[in-house]
């Protein structure tokens, strides 16, 4: 496989996507688009002879670094501010806790936001086990994963649980139900015990073993339909009741809103939801 001369990743140019190997009988392989960086020459601190300077080179081009750590804090403030004056007062921070300048422009701005540890497996159980919801449950139940189940749990309360913004406490996102996560909810409330637990995940429990959802505070769906929702209060719950997400629009209008907002405002034990958007 041959590569251009300006291949090398360095100076303007990052890096190229190739694909078509070939075998040396002239055979085309199964192949996959591949993105490659080669550097030529070791990077590092060289003089430059002429400005009699130190420079930073790579691949023979002086490099520029650039962050985007201040456009990022006014970014953050000015979804937040807009959020704020379209009356939305709630954030789910999914799927993983944010930086640090979030939490600080909730607190200012007096967002209540529900904090979520970094754990999302089903595509993992959709990709090595029988299906998405024929053993959604694979590893979650399997206590080879609880310490790391645990430890990202911990380090989604630790650094936070000082923030006032922080309402409740989310063990993850779409990875099943079993004895990992009762194990997890238990050392969460340990954690901290001042605030409220979730996780949607516990819907999927296995009705083949005795679940323990004690330590789980609310109850949690995502995208139900009315008429599900409707059943939830028809047969009477002993936890408040939110949507997690709801609304999943990709950039696009989703209508069906004003319904879901009825049965908010109708229903005491129904706290609220969590639309899903995306910024374009």
């Amino acid at each position: 496989m041959s590569f251009p001369k300006d291949f090398l990743w360095g100076g303007a140019i990052a890096a190229n996507q190739y694909e078509g190997a070939w075998l040396e009988d002239g055979k085309q392989p199964n192949v996959t688009d591949v993105l490659v960086g080669i550097m030529s020459k070791d990077p590092g601190i060289q003089w430059n002879e002429d400005k009699k300077k130190y420079e930073m080179k790579l691949n023979s081009d002086k490099v520029y670094l650039s962050h985007d750590a201040v456009d990022g804090y006014h970014r953050y403030r000015e979804d937040l501010k807009l959020m704020k004056e379209c009356n939305i007062n709630s954030i789910r921070a999914s799927h993983y806790p944010k930086s640090p300048i979030f939490y600080e422009l909730c607190d200012e701005y007096g967002f209540y936001v529900m904090n979520e540890a970094d754990i999302e497996t089903h595509g993992v159980v959709e990709l090595y086990g029988k299906g998405y919801l024929d053993n959604y449950n694979m590893i979650a139940d399997d206590k080879t994963y609880e310490n790391v189940i645990i430890d990202r749990i911990d380090s989604s309360i630790v650094p936070f649980k000082n923030r006032s913004c922080i309402f409740m406490w989310s063990l993850g996102n779409e990875s099943g139900f079993g004895v990992n996560f009762e194990s997890g909810a238990k050392y969460a409330k340990e954690l901290d015990t001042t605030r409220p637990i979730h996780y949607e995940g516990a819907y999927y429990a296995s009705k083949e073993r005795k679940n323990d959802f004690s330590n789980l505070d609310v109850i949690s769906r995502m995208y139900p339909s009315l008429e599900e929702i409707e059943d939830y209060f028809k047969n009477g719950i002993d936890k408040p009741f939110i949507l997690c997400e709801y609304a999943h629009a990709m950039g696009n209008g989703p209508g069906g809103l004003i319904e879901y907002d009825d049965l908010i405002q109708n229903h005491d034990e129904f706290a609220g939801a969590c639309p899903t958007y995306e910024r374009i």
